[in-house]
């Protein structure tokens, strides 16, 4: 682990709540006409923040509030618009993620919601 990684996981341990992550796999298609998804749950540490944004969406002015959820890097979950994230019994959908590197190495992503 670099100092990159140890001073992400420093951070964001500091507010750090434990959240489950809904993963959705790829589908998979079975002979027969049928289509699977798989979703697998991961619980992990992550550092809630909520920011209210301003744009402009076709001339009009918008403000509206996210959720944003900081996690620092994890080996084998690769999180995608689309998963949920579950905290305190609330889902939130993910509109985006951001990668973070550091020292050419990913050190944390941040889940737009």
């Amino acid at each position: 682990m670099n100092r990159f990684s140890k001073a992400v996981a420093k951070a964001v341990g500091r507010n750090a709540r434990t959240v489950v992550i809904k993963v959705k796999s790829s589908p998979a298609y079975v002979p027969g006409g049928t289509v699977t998804n798989t979703v697998t749950e991961h619980s992990l540490s992550a550092a809630r923040v909520t920011d209210r944004l301003a744009t402009s969406n076709n001339g009009q002015f918008v403000i509206k509030d996210v959720v944003l959820f900081y996690l620092e890097k994890h080996d084998g979950v690769v999180f995608k618009v689309n998963d949920v994230v579950v905290d305190a019994g609330e889902e939130f959908i993910i509109t985006k993620v951001e990668k973070h590197y550091a020292a050419g190495e990913l050190v944390l992503y941040i889940l737009h919601c």
